[in-house]
């Protein structure tokens, strides 16, 4: 009875993984390039950077398409403005001096400029509550 059950089990593995594949090819339409915006910026007094860059086709092989030719800042609810400036392969950056760029408790709006289109995202910093004690 044993052997039947294995013998069984086994014949369906076979055939089970063995089935036929059937290779499909899809046609994807090209659509138009958008402008992707990649940024994570902190309240550390380090070097804070945007990556601008667009899409690419799906089954592209092509290298990615920095966008150098852009305008972006940063302004915050204290009226503050920070221009961030062109460095390499899509990178703007904003080097801190003396305060950091992120403060909590302020709401952040960004702003890029590209090929006459003008993109805008609004955020607020939270507050980091301190750690007083750490249990184990």
């Amino acid at each position: 009875m044993k052997n039947i059950f294995l013998t069984s089990l086994v014949v369906f593995s076979v055939l089970f993984f063995a089935s036929c594949e059937k290779e499909i090819t899809i046609d994807i339409e090209n659509g138009e390039n958008q402008l992707i915006i990649d940024a994570f910026l902190n309240d550390k007094l380090q070097k804070q950077v945007i990556q601008l860059s667009q899409t690419k086709p799906f089954f592209g092989n092509t290298l990615p398409i920095f966008i150098d030719n852009a305008v972006v800042k940063l302004e915050d609810s204290e009226g503050n403005v920070y221009n961030f400036t062109y460095e390499n392969e899509g990178k703007y950056v904003w080097t801190p001096t003396t305060e950091a760029l992120i403060i909590g408790g302020r709401t952040y709006d960004l702003t890029v400029e590209y090929n006459g289109q003008k993109y805008t995202a609004q955020s607020y910093a939270n507050f980091v509550p301190q750690i007083d004690s750490i249990n184990y």
